[in-house]
């Protein structure tokens, strides 16, 4: 290896070591989550661990002892509230008659990955219609992936490109 890639490639670990990863909100989907009753969730959610806010979400479930639902910006809110267990999330409909309620195995990060749902009725997952009908999670996950920082792929694509212009041979003198 010549010494201007060496330079290159130290001055890339330094230029990216010197920057900090920083966390973006990032986009979380149910997986596999079913209720005592035989329904099912599906959808997803946006989560920032830093300010502890979700964003966009839409997650829908499907009938069983409850009607089928789907909370979403229109029908629905979030509430940032840990009643029960930490780290937990609630969405409720507009007219707070219909919720759904996860908690989770392990704080939610920006950094993706999988993590389990916490089941059951006492300081587990549910729904419940104004807590008349309640039905439990019985079973599910959110996953999500890790999105790099913009910044970090620019600083990545800049030193592709000085290592390429430096790979370029120089001209033939006659």
């Amino acid at each position: 290896m010549t010494t201007s890639i060496k330079s290159i490639l130290a001055a890339l670990a330094l230029t990216l070591s010197a920057f900090s990863v920083q966390a973006t909100p990032v986009t979380w989907n149910l997986n596999g989550v079913t209720f005592n009753d035989g329904a099912t969730a599906s959808g997803s959610f946006v989560w920032d661990a830093v300010t502890n806010t979700a964003g966009a979400f839409s997650i829908s479930t499907t009938a069983g002892t409850l009607g089928a639902f789907s909370y979403d910006g229109t029908s629905s809110f979030f509430f940032n509230q840990n009643f029960f267990t930490t780290p937990s999330l609630l969405w409720l409909e507009n007219n707070y008659s219909r919720y759904i309620y996860l908690t989770f195995a392990s704080a939610l990060t920006d950094a993706g990955g999988t993590v389990a749902l916490t089941t059951g009725f006492d300081k587990g997952s549910w729904e419940c219609d104004n807590c008349f009908t309640v039905r439990a999670v019985t079973a599910g996950s959110v996953s999500t992936q890790a999105v790099p920082e913009p910044t970090t792929v620019a600083l990545l694509g800049l030193a592709l490109a000085g290592l390429g212009f430096s790979r370029r041979r120089k001209p033939k003198t006659a």
